[in-house]
């Protein structure tokens, strides 16, 4: 599996991934949720594929290129989760008539543009923002949302979106509940404030849908990450090191015992410039010569310091003993995203078992 292999390559695990939407799966049945993920993080014609296993009927991505690609994999029901870009507009009419499309407004001059092109079938969310302080309507801004709704029409208005991004900052399993909690809060009163309308209210944060067990008001997940997950998800407890399916095997081009390090080529072009709050961009981790790899992290085996395409590894005394240039080692990423579209531009993944 791993002899051909000759320069920085992702290496995806499916048993994982299957695992991972297996688990997801089973908690919004439990919850009588509709699963909806985004497609954000894996933008794979083949882990799309696997989604339909698992139930899967609609899905989320960010941009027009993505929603496109999902038309292309056989996607019907398909909804952009990036505020209206109004410049979008004759490309969305054309994407309107292949699938059920929908997309977010944030403001009403998006609305009224929207309206003005009579996109026949386009449905719309409503992006609200419950304390992230990205996109969207403050989650209060009761007048605001119905002049979005008026300059859009109410015909196509499907309900509300939130990413609760605000949960990657948590500081541990508490406040990451708080978090979710306050959001559930939100939901609610939005609920009784909107009363009579049959409307959706869709949550789309991987930290909470991978750990949480109270989604009162919610009517659809869209989590990402949890396709693949990461080391900052299990630093949230959003998943274990076992959970993570992704891993960038990079080759070893110059081995420095003095330095207690060994220089690989793969550097922030494949493996994303995230790091941890303790300073590394990543773990190292052997790789099995089918493709998969230890699912636990060595101390002192971490990505010190990267750049373009060049990375530092530190590695124990042990591991250093053993390396020569052209062997391989694994690097396990701190956002699977940012690892994922970097190595969609530079490089090759590998489905591994």
């Amino acid at each position: 599996m791993l002899a051909h292999l000759t320069s920085p390559t992702l290496l995806l695990s499916e048993s994982k991934v299957r695992s991972n939407l297996q688990r997801m799966a089973e908690r919004a049945a439990r919850h009588g949720l509709d699963l909806i993920p985004h497609f954000k993080t894996h933008q794979s014609a083949t882990v799309s594929a696997w989604a339909r296993e698992y139930g899967v009927r609609e899905v989320t991505v960010t941009s027009l290129r993505m929603a496109q690609d999902a038309v292309e994999a056989g996607w019907k029901r398909i909804t952009i989760a990036m505020p209206l870009n109004v410049r979008e507009l004759p490309a969305l009419a054309e994407l309107a008539q292949r699938v059920n499309l929908s997309v977010f407004l944030t403001n009403a001059v998006a609305a009224e543009a929207l309206a003005a092109r009579r996109i026949p079938g386009l449905r719309y969310f409503i992006e609200v923002d419950a304390g992230y302080g990205r996109s969207g309507v403050p989650w209060d801004a009761r007048e605001e949302i119905e002049g979005i709704v008026a300059a859009a029409g109410e015909a196509g208005f499907r309900g509300f979106y939130v990413h609760s991004g605000h949960t990657y900052a948590a500081g541990g399993a508490a406040e990451l509940a708080r978090v979710h909690q306050s959001l559930l809060d939100i939901i609610v009163q939005m609920r009784e404030g909107f009363g009579g309308r049959p409307l959706e209210f869709a949550v789309g944060d991987t930290p909470a849908c991978s750990t949480q067990e109270d989604f009162r008001g919610v009517t659809s997940i869209g989590p990402g990450n949890f396709f693949y997950y990461d080391l900052v998800q299990t630093e949230l407890g959003a998943c274990t090191l076992e959970d993570i399916a992704v891993c960038l095997a990079v080759p070893v081009v110059q081995v420095i015992p003095a330095r207690g390090e060994v220089i690989v080529h793969g550097g922030w072009v494949q493996l994303g410039a995230d790091r941890l709050p303790d300073g590394r961009y990543g773990a190292v981790v052997r790789l099995q010569p089918d493709g998969t790899w230890e699912a636990r992290v060595t101390s002192g085996a971490y990505v010190k310091k990267l750049s373009q395409e060049h990375g530092t590894l530190a590695l124990p005394a042990a591991w250093l003993a053993e390396m020569k240039p052209g062997d391989l080692l694994g690097v396990l990423p701190v956002h699977a995203c940012a690892t994922v579209h970097g190595m969609r531009a530079t490089g090759e993944t590998v489905v591994v078992p």
